[in-house]
């Protein structure tokens, strides 16, 4: 990137978000997030039609409509993983230095995400570089997504065998880990904006690879894990 280039980049992340994108970077950003919001929207709306059942003490209806919901899960967490990898290898690999800012605990309702943020913004303290600032803030986003993916995944399967332990607390897990991974979403997105925005014209190629890469390793871990989780809740049916 040329010195000119620096200087007419946005100097913050909430310019970065006002600004335009050029034509190419435009194309990249309306590629990916659009996908990443449907996944989100059609895994609210299954969520939000099984918690009504439940208010409604409908709970069979519920713990079926609870099952499809995982997979829903998967459907937005690992696109998600795979385009914060994506950004996170092509920043330690590259000169790209995107503007960033860390993560508010505020914004997060359960103890993982809460403790995530309040870690993310110590280190932002400490570390003295923006570029590893952004890093960490996308090894944390990274690690993040996969742990409430994981605990959601865990209470949507307890929920659906039919006769959980602790069925409430299944229930709330749901909807924070739910309402956590809305705020990582929304992070993210905002991030990748500026990540655009940073991102040379001559890497843009680079950095589809890289994801094309990422995405392809791993559907293959999300399948594997989806099996183990398939297995257990026959295991824990038969054991019934």
């Amino acid at each position: 990137m040329t010195n000119r280039q620096s200087r007419a980049r946005p100097t913050s992340v909430s310019n970065d978000w006002l600004a335009r994108l050029s034509n190419s970077r435009s194309e990249i950003y309306n590629f990916y997030i659009p996908k990443l919001e449907a996944a989100y929207n059609v895994l609210s709306v299954s969520l939000d039609e099984a918690i009504g059942l439940h208010h409604h003490c409908r709970d069979r209806k519920a713990y079926q409509a609870i099952s499809v919901t995982s997979d829903l899960c998967s459907l937005l967490t690992t696109p998600l993983e795979d385009l914060l990898r994506s950004m996170l290898i092509h920043v330690q690999h590259s000169s790209v230095v995107p503007n960033t800012f860390p993560l508010n605990s505020e914004n997060f309702r359960g103890d993982r995400g809460q403790r995530a943020a309040k870690r993310n913004a110590l280190f932002s303290r400490v570390l003295l570089t923006q570029r590893s600032q952004f890093l960490h803030k996308m090894s944390a986003l990274q690690e993040l997504v996969d742990d409430l993916g994981k605990d959601f995944s865990e209470a949507a399967y307890e929920l659906s065998d039919g006769s959980p332990f602790e069925p409430q607390r299944n229930w709330e897990c749901l909807d924070t880990t739910h309402f956590d991974l809305n705020t990582c979403f929304r992070e993210s997105v905002v991030l990748f904006k500026s990540f655009l925005l940073a991102l040379p014209e001559g890497q843009i190629k680079d950095f589809q690879n890289i994801v094309q890469v990422q995405s392809t390793s791993h559907q293959e871990d999300a399948r594997v894990r989806s099996r183990a989780l398939r297995h257990r809740r026959v295991t824990l049916i038969a054991g019934q």
